[in-house]
């Protein structure tokens, strides 16, 4: 499977990636439907075509109901959120011995809704296109404030192990973390994304964290594995709760 994705992630470089090219005169070639197939270079790239197509069908889950990503938080959000947040959490008990308080991750990377019915490897694909993979920063709770404050006045992104009451002018009057009161005074193990962990999406609070971990996952392959692993088992994908983020007056 990942030679496939090489290659073809090749081919798409190449295209973009090469020299400028002008157009000095002469005649025109249509390109079109009319063209016909070249069978020697079509006959090479087949193989290749169906065993992705066949990876892409794979069934690696069942949706009880669809899954949808909004603000201030949806059921998509909340679950790729959970799941990110578990793996991390094993990552952080097994490897460094203590447990990881919580994850976050921006509504923008969450591409595709999930529809109700079988789950493919493809579906997970269009949710999560990019490369990002998953990381734990620990830091200051000042900076953990200032993520709070981040959620608060954008209006919500997904969350797992997070508890945040919202005010309607963008503050937040409360927070709990890991079933915990906010506090200032601590440091914090938070799990996300590399591509936020270097201050995407205006996410500066995760630039240069006390300490970073590199998980050397995809967030894409976490969600299909633990999607996978729970679908071998006669699981279910369920809608997790969405009261994480609540307005208050």
């Amino acid at each position: 499977m990942k030679r496939i994705h090489f290659l073809y992630a090749s081919l798409m470089l190449l295209a973009s990636c090469g020299p400028a090219v002008r157009f000095q005169g002469g005649a025109y070639t249509r390109i079109d439907s009319l063209i016909a197939t070249d069978s020697v270079e079509n006959s090479k790239i087949l193989p290749y075509r169906n065993q992705l197509a066949a990876e892409m069908n794979e069934v690696i889950g069942f949706a009880d109901s669809g899954l949808i990503s909004r603000r201030p938080e949806g059921p998509l959000g909340n679950l790729i959120a959970d799941v990110l947040y578990q793996r991390a959490e094993l990552y952080m008990l097994e490897s460094m011995g203590f447990p990881l308080h919580a994850c976050v991750i921006n509504a923008g990377g969450i591409r595709a809704s999930l529809p109700k019915g079988p789950v493919t490897v493809g579906q997970i694909y269009s949710i999560a296109p990019f490369e990002n993979e998953l990381v734990v920063l620990r830091i200051s709770g000042a900076k953990m404030a200032e993520l709070l404050n981040y959620i608060a006045k954008k209006g919500g992104e997904p969350v797992s192990n997070i508890h945040l009451l919202i005010r309607k002018d963008g503050s937040w009057a409360e927070a709990t973390i890991a079933n915990k009161p906010f506090d200032s005074r601590q440091n914090y193990y938070i799990a996300t994304n590399d591509y936020l962990a270097q201050g995407g999406d205006k996410m500066s609070f995760f630039n240069q964290p006390l300490e970073r971990y590199d998980l050397r996952v995809k967030v894409r392959d976490a969600l299909i594995d633990h999607l996978r692993k729970d679908y071998a088992h006669g699981l279910h994908i369920q809608a997790p709760a969405t009261n994480r983020l609540e307005y208050v007056e």
